[in-house]
């Protein structure tokens, strides 16, 4: 019985190895590099940067190691090359010494967290958790499209 259970520990624990191994596969090693995609200094000073520039935000706040987050990379990474121009894409990593403002005053308690921000600056809605890319597509053209 011992032994029984010995293996079933070893084959769930290869299980899981294997599962997070090709999960890593499946998700390219740095899909949102802030650093790349915002081109001032912090989260903030570039979200701060679109609302003066009266831009409609997608605000995404994540990690690099959760797997929803992960996902939410690189469905971001695939559709910005699509919103250039229309929607500014700011990305919060939770971990980043910088993200402390952003974190503060959007009380983040769940990642990954997803604002919309219309061009006015107002908060138009708020998801949290892992977006299908059709679904946040048509969140984004609804959001490019709302001037004002």
């Amino acid at each position: 019985m011992k032994r029984a259970f010995i293996y079933v520990i070893i084959v769930l624990a290869v299980a899981a190895t294997l599962a997070v191994k090709s999960h890593r596969d499946r998700v390219p090693k740095g899909a949102i590099d802030p650093a790349r995609t915002q081109k001032s200094s912090s989260p903030e000073e570039a979200l701060d940067a679109a609302l003066a520039g009266h831009k409609p935000v997608w605000l995404l706040i994540h990690s690099t190691m959760c797997i929803p987050c992960r996902e939410m990379e690189m469905i971001s990474a695939s559709l910005k090359p699509e919103f250039e121009g229309k929607v500014v894409f700011v990305n919060v990593i939770i971990d980043d010494p910088k993200a402390g403002a952003i974190l503060k005053k959007y009380k983040i308690e769940l990642i990954p967290t997803s604002y919309f921000i219309n061009s006015d600056g107002k908060v138009v809605e708020k998801k949290v958790g892992a977006i299908p890319m059709a679904e946040l597509r048509k969140k984004l053209l609804k959001l490019a499209g709302a001037r004002g």
